[in-house]
């Protein structure tokens, strides 16, 4: 069923400290070997997972600090590895799995609902692979993004996505977790929203943010050191103390400042920035009333630059988003001091359409001395048609994508107000028929109101300090 072990060579080893060096780990304690293992799932006798087994190589056959289980549908492939090959030289048994149908594992691939059930089976697999007795830990959840899929109307009465709901251990679960995420990571919201509840509940928890996306979470600068810490600290009881000096680690970008908190969102005060015809954004509300349009055609939708992207996005380049004709843009004067916001900035926007079928679609950026804007946070909001009678304004808040941001002096505050971001998100057709279905696109033109009374303005939760 399982072939033999067989012991990392000169080659795997050299590749392994260059990245335990890269990442600021200890220095290693042991060898390990590589032994392939088929797992059989109890009550489905056809379906073997395979999987890899990373072993360490102890003095005197000392047993493993803990097991580290990693469940994956990417494969086993090397570059997967490498960020889970320093956990064995460092006394850590780590079985990366392929889920069900993956890379060879049996059975049909059916993210998020199968691992539900499959997990407890793999973690109980003493039969299969003996010499896994040993306290055990996770790595990594992929699925998260099911939980805003699902909570569409309707969507999560059906049975069927009962198995996906995996947010209901937030209620149970009585592990130490770390939770590392980046501000540019398509997940953000749903780490965020992990952080807040498990802290709620008293659970130990702690969260570290980087200026990173989706992919470079996971290798962000002192993730791996810190992982390796929560490990010794909660799985392998290597340590006592505090190993951090505050559970959130956060990155502030614009300063690129490391900082530690004790909770997040940290306390904060309101600064009051008012949109305004001329495309300015300053702290006075304009004295007279007035309005600002564009008109959304989705024959030709607003297109995506940046933002939280699974792939690519991320801090970019968005001037020429803001030099387009189906936006409004409004940008501060150059600072005269540093200005930095930790939290959600909101924005509120007395708007209106004729055409009830409407998305809004706001950005906050940065434009530096050269005048080129780069994004930092945004919000995306599929507005309700019956809102109110079509043409009449209304008064629209939306929380934007928590972010921590220092704009220096001579930066400058710009927010970008859009009909769409496609395709980030699929862009409204403007017809009010089925987004699945529809074929009849029709413009429509925003009107946001400005000046005395109006409420047009950004909110920042700016620093205490």
């Amino acid at each position: 069923m399982n072939d033999k072990p067989v012991p990392r060579g000169y080659g795997g080893a050299l590749l392994d400290r260059f990245m335990a060096w890269s990442n600021g780990l200890p220095p290693e304690t042991c060898n390990y070997t590589v032994t392939p293992v088929k797992i059989p799932l109890e009550g489905e006798e056809d379906v073997e997972l395979l999987a890899d087994l990373y072993q360490p190589v102890t003095k005197d056959n000392e047993p493993a600090a803990g097991t580290i289980l990693v469940q994956c549908i990417y494969g086993r492939n090397l570059l997967l590895a490498l960020t889970l090959r320093p956990f064995p030289s460092r006394g850590y048994n780590v079985l990366l799995v392929s889920t069900r149908g993956t890379f060879g594992s049996g059975g049909k691939s059916d993210p998020a609902r199968t691992d539900r059930a499959d997990g407890p089976r793999v973690i109980g697999i003493k039969k299969s692979v003996p010499l896994l007795d040993a306290a055990k830990a996770q790595l990594g959840d992929k699925a998260s993004w099911l939980y805003e899929w699902m909570t569409r109307p309707g969507w999560d009465t059906d049975d069927f996505y009962e198995p996906m709901k995996q947010y209901k251990a937030l209620e149970t679960t009585k592990a130490a977790i770390l939770l590392p995420t980046g501000w540019q990571d398509l997940f953000i919201n749903d780490t965020l929203g992990q952080y807040q509840r498990l802290s709620e509940r008293g659970c130990t928890v702690a969260m570290t943010v980087g200026p990173w996306n989706h992919l470079q979470a996971g290798g962000g600068t002192g993730v791996m050191k810190e992982t390796l810490d929560w490990l010794d600290k909660y799985l392998a009881k290597r340590t006592a103390g505090d190993i951090r000096p505050a559970p959130v680690r956060i990155n502030v970008t614009g300063a690129n400042e490391w900082r530690w908190l004790p909770s997040w969102p940290p306390a904060t005060k309101p600064l009051e920035l008012y949109l305004d015809s001329q495309g300015r954004l300053g702290r006075k509300e304009p004295e007279k009333t007035d309005e600002s349009s564009f008109t959304f055609d989705p024959h030709d939708p607003t297109p995506t630059l940046g933002g939280n992207l699974l792939f690519g996005g991320g801090v970019a380049n968005d001037t020429a988003l803001a030099k387009r004709s189906d936006v409004l843009t409004f940008t501060t004067a150059p600072l005269d001091h540093d200005i930095e916001f930790l939290g959600k900035p909101r924005i509120e926007l007395t708007h209106s359409s004729k055409n009830s079928h409407v998305d809004l679609f706001v950005r906050l950026s940065e434009v530096n001395a050269k005048g080129v804007s780069h994004n930092i946070t945004e919000v995306y909001k599929r507005l309700d048609p019956n809102r109110a009678p079509a043409g009449q304004p209304v008064k629209i808040e939306l929380n934007m994508t928590d972010s921590a941001h220092r704009f220096k002096e001579g930066t400058a505050i710009r927010v970008i107000v859009a009909g769409a971001n496609f395709p980030h998100y699929s862009y409204n057709l403007g017809s009010g028929e089925s987004q699945a279905t529809g074929t009849t696109l029709k413009p429509a033109t925003h009107t946001v109101h400005l000046g005395i009374n109006s409420g047009s303005r950004l909110v920042l939760p700016v620093s205490l300090e």
